[in-house]
C-alpha cells in the first residue's frame, strides 16, 4: 500500500521547489520511492495530485479562519485581527503549500480552477466583511477592495521571507501585522 500523504508531501516539496511545470510524475515517483505506475490509481495525472494539495491548503485556510472569525465574535477589529494571525500562522507555518497556492492555480484546467476559486471566494468575503464592517467606524478614502488586497497580500507573502530561526517568532510578525491592519482600516488616509 502506498502512503498517499507521504506521495502528497513529496510532490508538495517538488512543486515548491521546482515548480509545477518543472516537476514530472518520474520525479514525485523516485523522490517517494515508488514506481510510476503504482500510485496512478490513487492520482490519475499530475494535475490531481495538485488539485488535492491546493484544495486541502485552501480548505484548511478556510476552517481556520471560520472558526477564529466565530471565536472573535461580533468585533469587527476582532475579526480583522483574527484573520490576519490565521493568515499570517498558516502561511509561516505550510510555507510550502502557501508558495504552491499563490503560484500554481494556473496550473489547473478550467474546471479544477474553479474549484479553488469558489474555497477562495469563500475565504475573501470573511475578509471583505471584516474590512468592510471596520471601515464604517472611520470611512477613508482608500477603496476597500484594493485595502482587503493589500492586507491579504501583506499576510500571503509571510511565506516568502519568514524563517524560523529569523529575529523574529511568528507570533510577533502575526502581532505586529494586526497592528498594521487596524491601522490601515482605522486610521488610513491619503496624504
Amino acid at each position: 500500500m502506498i502512503p498517499i500523504d507521504r506521495v502528497r508531501q513529496v510532490a508538495l516539496d517538488l512543486f515548491a521547489e521546482h515548480g509545477y511545470k518543472a516537476t514530472s510524475m518520474r520525479d514525485i515517483a523516485r523522490a517517494a520511492g515508488f514506481t510510476p505506475g503504482a500510485f496512478y490509481h490513487h492520482y490519475p495525472s499530475k494535475e490531481s495530485i495538485l488539485l488535492d494539495i491546493m484544495s486541502s491548503t485552501m480548505q484548511r485556510l478556510m476552517d481556520s479562519a471560520v472558526e477564529a472569525v466565530a471565536a472573535a465574535g461580533d468585533d469587527p477589529e476582532q475579526r480583522l485581527r483574527a484573520l490576519v494571525r490565521t493568515h499570517v500562522t498558516d502561511h509561516g507555518v505550510h510555507q510550502n503549500s502557501a508558495t504552491v497556492g499563490d503560484t500554481e492555480l494556473r496550473a489547473l484546467s478550467p474546471e479544477n480552477r474553479l474549484v479553488i476559486t469558489k474555497i477562495r471566494d469563500a475565504y475573501e468575503d470573511l475578509w471583505r466583511s471584516a474590512v468592510s464592517d471596520l471601515a464604517r467606524q472611520n470611512p477613508s478614502a482608500f477603496n476597500e477592495a484594493l485595502l482587503r488586497l493589500a492586507l491579504i497580500q501583506m499576510c500571503t507573502g509571510v511565506h516568502q521571507w519568514y524563517r524560523p530561526n529569523g529575529p523574529l517568532e511568528l507570533t510577533e510578525i502575526a502581532d505586529q501585522f494586526c497592528e498594521i491592519a487596524v491601522d490601515m482600516v482605522l486610521h488610513g488616509e491619503r496624504r
